[in-house]
């Protein structure tokens, strides 16, 4: 009994480490992205992932509007250059949808982006999905966590950032 008495704090401290580093292992795995039926993929029923297009009124938030008398396009791919250049952030994805099969030519400019954020401390994975929609001049946008069910509203906090981000781009 001594023994493990004195082997218990390196116990508790391996325990620590699983408990806090398993959900860091967990937020590696890239989740599916991209776009059903011309959308943004829907939440999932857990309050940690927040879309301009949900139908559940807790997950909505506004889509981005770009600035008045602006190019859409080049305003579009002058914010993921932006995006891509802050250090919590890394465009992993952008593509013209929808998807053209031969490419044409020329082909479309990109119109959907899927960016990767990294939280400082801990280091956990969320995932953003930008949709250009020209004609509208706006940014649709979904903000989701990888892990866990809820996020303390850390996703809805993300997207307006986002959103000053892009709205001062002139």
């Amino acid at each position: 009994m001594p023994r493990l008495i004195s082997k218990l704090p390196m116990l508790i401290a391996a325990l620590l480490l699983v408990v806090l580093f398993a959900p860091v292992l967990l937020s590696s795995r890239v989740p599916a992205v991209g776009l059903i039926d011309g959308q943004l993929r829907p939440c999932p029923a857990k309050p940690n992932c927040v879309s301009s297009q949900a139908e559940d009124e807790a997950q909505r938030v506004a889509p981005l509007a770009l600035p008045a008398d602006v190019d859409a396009q080049g305003t579009f791919q002058r914010f993921l250059e932006v995006l891509d250049a802050r250090s919590d952030a890394r465009v992993v994805m952008r593509t013209a949808f929808p998807q053209q099969d031969p490419p044409a030519s020329p082909p479309l400019p990109p119109n959907f982006a899927h960016v990767e954020f990294v939280t400082p401390y801990l280091r956990f994975r969320d995932d953003v999905e930008l949709l250009l929609d020209r004609d509208a001049r706006v940014v649709h946008v979904r903000s989701g966590s990888r892990v866990g069910h809820s996020d303390f509203g850390q996703n809805r906090k993300r997207v307006e950032v986002l959103r000053e981000v892009l709205a001062g781009l002139k």
